[in-house]
């Protein structure tokens, strides 16, 4: 599934771009991997975990553009990738209802308006999908994703204690999260 190209401009007077993921920016979207990994531990992954070689991660974009239960969103911000995300539509009968949401930015974008502009369009596609409920999943003490996650309707409804291993040896909870439509 693909999303339609979207303007968009950020707080700072730059002009973005939401578009489709492009299997020829494979490795561009590697490095994006790689840097939010790195800049924040809020990342399900580290950096090192970035394993795809550049051939599998084009055939993932490819995959991701010809399904019909997920899609991508990218934010271009001159000609760099600043930020994603990605929306995953639930299958089985008795939970298609329900779509899961992802979102990933790069520290120089953040506080631009990037995570609002993905979340409008996410709702927007889950709405038209007939989605009743989004969900996603956040790693206890995400201060600025608990903020974001709010401001667009999201409200806790559970918790997995010690879900995560940080760098410094704690264990923190993964939040669980849902906006009804």
């Amino acid at each position: 599934m693909t999303c339609e190209t979207k303007n968009i401009r950020l707080k700072n007077g730059t002009d973005a771009m939401l578009v489709p993921p492009d299997p020829d920016r494979a490795e561009e979207m590697l490095d994006f991997l790689r840097d939010i990994s790195s800049e924040t531990e809020f990342i399900s992954r580290t950096a090192g975990e970035v394993y795809e070689t550049v051939e599998v991660e084009r055939q993932k974009l490819e995959g991701l553009l010809a399904a019909e239960n997920s899609v991508m969103i990218v934010c271009m911000v001159n000609g760099r990738i600043a930020g994603n995300c990605s929306l995953q539509f639930m299958r089985k009968i008795k939970m298609r209802h329900r779509a899961t949401v992802g979102i990933a930015i790069r520290q120089a974008y953040w506080n631009l308006g990037i995570g609002t502009a993905l979340f409008e369009e996410m709702i927007r596609l889950s709405r038209e999908r007939g989605v009743r409920q989004m969900e996603l999943e956040m790693i206890d003490g995400n201060e600025r994703g608990l903020a974001l996650y709010t401001k667009m309707g999201f409200e806790i409804t559970g918790r997995r204690p010690d879900a995560f291993l940080m760098s410094d040896g704690t264990y923190r909870d993964e939040i669980l999260m849902t906006k009804m439509l």
